[in-house]
């Protein structure tokens, strides 16, 4: 699919934009109570009871090495579908806000070599342009993929 045609999630993220391919969104919910996960990765937040559904949830501002805010009405969950094997689970990303689903700019998307953009490799794919402005593209699954799965789903 031409870049300029695909869709992107915006999101912001202490104070800056960042932008998703919207094929790795599930859903968007409101933030909702997470239970902790005692002894979980550091940016494994807990799980969320999403329709009888236990979803564990991952900071995304931890993912990309910045210091959590307080929550506020903005707050969202964003739930991704990621691979695991042969099969898949559900896991929610929680970001400061969510704006919208939205193309680039035509031509503006430029994939980052590691390390260049300064976060950590796994979660940024590269930059691209909306309306003129710089995005920082993310990958959720890159994201997700960073959290052991056995921390982030434990059986109980």
């Amino acid at each position: 699919m031409a870049e300029s045609a695909r869709q992107y999630l915006t999101l912001g993220v202490s104070g800056q934009v960042f932008a998703a391919p919207v094929e790795q969104v599930s859903e968007i919910i409101d933030l909702q109570p997470i239970a902790a996960t005692p002894g979980g990765p550091p940016c494994l937040l807990g799980r969320v009871d999403l329709r009888r559904e236990v979803v564990p949830v991952i900071d995304l501002r931890c993912a990309l090495g910045l210091a959590p805010p307080p929550d506020d009405a903005h707050t969202r969950i964003v739930v991704v579908v990621a691979s695991q094997g042969e099969g898949s689970r559900r896991v929610g990303v929680k970001t400061d806000r969510v704006y919208e689903v939205t193309a680039l700019d035509d031509g503006s998307v430029e994939a980052a070599a590691p390390g260049t953009l300064g976060w950590h490799h796994e979660a940024v794919t590269g930059v691209g342009r909306r309306r003129g402005e710089l995005l920082t593209l993310v990958d959720f699954m890159g994201i997700v993929e960073g959290v052991p799965s056995q921390s982030a789903a434990p059986e109980d």
